[in-house]
């Protein structure tokens, strides 16, 4: 019965998870009308050209967010461990961009330490290690909180919108709540 009784919960906080995706849809649609209407009052009728991108790239955020949320839910290790495995390969693609264009060496050896250290994480923490769960699931916090400062320098390296930059940061943050999901699994072991 306990399993049945997880299977609802799970399936219920999967619904509330799209519910709350299709609401603040809902919100950004009506909010996003006053603040460009202001941008129209401001700087000019060109401005209300914004509106239906804005639109688009919250409403790409929203659902990949709240994929990857839902899919959390019913799967953490796999998306907690998986999205650790696709950041350290993002941040050797990052490395090798930031060699390629005049960034600062800082930012290309920082993505390389990454890029190196995750994996090794990642490892430990397949294999039922603490310590390596623990540098795992705060190496993705801290670059989750990072991230989502640097989104603006990111959309302006990828293109896009603010809204599809925040991607990045908004996936990290469910690698580390997926991962925080398994911490019964890195209990404290006898000496």
């Amino acid at each position: 019965m306990s399993e049945a009784r997880s299977q609802a919960q799970t399936t219920q906080i999967a619904a509330v998870i799209g519910i709350i995706a299709l609401a603040a849809n809902g919100l950004f649609f009506f909010l996003s009308n006053a603040y460009w209407a202001d941008r129209v009052k401001r700087f000019g009728e060109a401005e209300m050209a914004g509106l239906g991108p804005s639109r688009v790239h919250f409403a790409i955020f929203s659902a990949t967010i709240a994929a990857g949320a839902i899919a959390a839910v019913f799967a953490p290790r796999i998306i907690g461990l998986g999205v650790a495995a696709l950041t350290s390969l993002a941040a050797f693609a990052a490395a090798y961009g930031a060699f390629s264009r005049d960034l600062p060496m800082v930012v290309a050896f920082a993505a390389l330490i990454v890029g190196a250290a995750l994996p090794t994480f990642l490892w430990l923490a397949s294999q039922r290690s603490r310590a390596g769960w623990a540098a795992l699931a705060s190496s993705l916090a801290v670059l989750a909180t990072v991230m989502l400062f640097a989104a603006p320098r990111i959309r302006a390296l990828l293109g896009g919108g603010l809204w599809t930059a925040m991607i990045i940061p908004g996936i990290l943050a469910i690698g580390t709540i997926a991962l925080v999901m398994i911490r019964r699994d890195y209990g404290t072991r006898a000496a």
